[in-house]
């Protein structure tokens, strides 16, 4: 089992759905990955959603929330590509969203500024109403649009544990634009040193932190379906040892396919809109079976 107590500042530890529809959310993802579902009250009007492995309350794999309004942020500057040209994103929408574990959480908020990112919420402790402060977040913008959360952790390091059916595994930064633009901000941010596949025609770009892969990024070629209307976004994706029966029973349970199931160098994946219109990513890769 891929357990951890722990993570490496610079380590993607945890994943987040905000859904317009929380209760659709429990019961698809519920039903396709086992999940097990906790509530907790973040505020006296906000419940997270605490997910769990089915019949194991004491590992936390990921959570769910509803839409919440940010605290007031500075305007980012004008030349970051919030979203593809002559789109608007709605107002309320469903998206997963990506936290990386940092050991000082306004150290890296200061090297995104100084990098050429934009921070859209400031450094802020976690502290249900239970009282015990959980750990401190921060959500901010690369300098190509593409959103992504800071963790420093308290009580909660995250995820603990991934790479296992139905549990996160990876994470992926989709650009429309030339990844390479954005290399030396996350390794100054982060200290990851980018490393280039090409044994596909699309490219790939792995992100090491001392020598270990922990996430992924690449360019969308222009021809590539839907891209002319894809904004700048980290993908997030989930394990799952039968990839072809996974996405067939997504599709039964309402969710819809924008990838289907294709072999990439080192296992096979597809990607699908969850029924409230959350893009999400599963897996399967031959180095898990380890």
């Amino acid at each position: 089992m891929s357990k951890r107590s722990s993570n490496e500042s610079g380590t993607p530890c945890w994943v987040e759905l905000t859904s317009t529809d929380v209760e659709g959310s429990k019961q698809f993802y519920g039903e396709l990955f086992g999940w097990d579902f906790v509530g907790n009250a973040a505020t006296e009007n906000a419940i997270y959603t605490m997910c769990f492995p089915k019949g194991d309350l004491e590992n936390p794999i990921a959570a769910m929330m509803s839409p919440m309004q940010m605290p007031p942020a500075d305007e980012p500057p004008a030349d970051m590509k919030m979203a593809a040209p002559d789109t608007e994103a709605p107002p309320e929408m469903s998206f997963w969203a990506t936290y990386v574990s940092v050991d000082d959480i306004q150290d890296a908020a200061t090297r995104v500024t100084a990098a050429g990112g934009h921070i859209m919420m400031e450094p802020m402790e976690v502290t249900p109403l239970s009282g015990e402060t959980v750990g401190k977040m921060a959500v901010f913008m690369d300098p190509a649009g593409a959103a992504l959360c800071l963790w420093e952790p308290m009580a909660h390091i995250g995820a603990t544990i991934v790479n296992e059916p139905g549990t996160y595994c990876w994470s992926e930064l989709n650009l429309p634009t030339d990844i390479k633009e954005v290399l030396p901000f996350y390794q100054e941010v982060f200290g990851w040193q980018p490393f280039e596949h090409t044994e596909t025609p699309m490219g790939y770009t792995e992100f090491k932190l001392n020598e270990q892969p922990v996430a992924g990024g690449m360019t969308i070629p222009a021809d590539a379906p839907g891209a002319e209307s894809m904004p700048p976004h980290w993908a997030v994706y989930f394990a799952a040892k039968d990839v072809d029966a996974t996405h067939s029973k997504a599709q039964e349970l309402g969710a819809m396919s924008l990838v289907g199931p294709m072999d990439i160098p080192g296992g096979r994946f597809a990607t699908m809109l969850d029924p409230q219109g959350a893009a999400f990513s599963f897996c399967w890769m031959h180095d898990m079976e380890e």
